[in-house]
């Protein structure tokens, strides 16, 4: 059973997605594989460090790579489950990597992504705020705050059969 993971430096899981990964997992006693994509293998060597540290080494394998091209670097049908943890939003084209995803996870596979997405509202000063907040973010992070209706297709033309999406449940 094998999971894949796309990352940045592995931010800290929600409790949702840690509850995906952990039954995956706890079920089976296989691998854990996390695509980490990165220039220089600065994020890979900063990820095998946390692995090392949290004890998992030979459960998680780290691979240095560009997840557009995840169908180049896996073989088809190759994962149960691809996890997309506030990654997607780096992506050049997220559309293709969904596509990429697609190619790579099992029939009746699942995807998961959490990241964050540009609310929509028909209030012009919340609007307003909204947009001011999403420049911010993108620009201090390196980010491109995703779309919900072009990931929403993206989703669908990839092949991707939507089961739910929901708002987070913020303390």
């Amino acid at each position: 059973f094998a999971v894949l993971r796309a990352t940045m430096v592995a931010p800290r899981p929600s409790q949702t997605a840690r509850s995906f990964i952990d039954k995956s997992l706890h079920r089976h006693e296989d691998e854990l594989y996390r695509c980490v994509c990165g220039d220089k293998g600065v994020q890979k060597g900063i990820a095998e460090s946390k692995i090392d540290a949290a004890g998992l080494s030979g459960k998680v394998k780290i691979t240095q790579g560009d997840y557009h091209e995840l169908d180049k670097i896996y073989p088809a049908d190759y994962f149960d489950r691809a996890v997309f943890l506030e990654s997607l939003g780096h992506a050049a084209n997220p559309p293709l990597v969904l596509k990429s995803a697609y190619q790579v996870v099992k029939d009746r596979g699942h995807i998961y992504i959490k990241d964050f997405f540009v609310k929509e509202t028909y209030d012009e000063s919340l609007s307003t705020k909204i947009r001011t907040i999403v420049s911010n973010i993108n620009k201090h992070y390196k980010y491109n705050t995703l779309d919900l209706g072009i990931t929403i297709h993206g989703l669908r033309s990839a092949g991707w059969h939507i089961v739910y999406i929901r708002r987070p449940n913020f303390v």
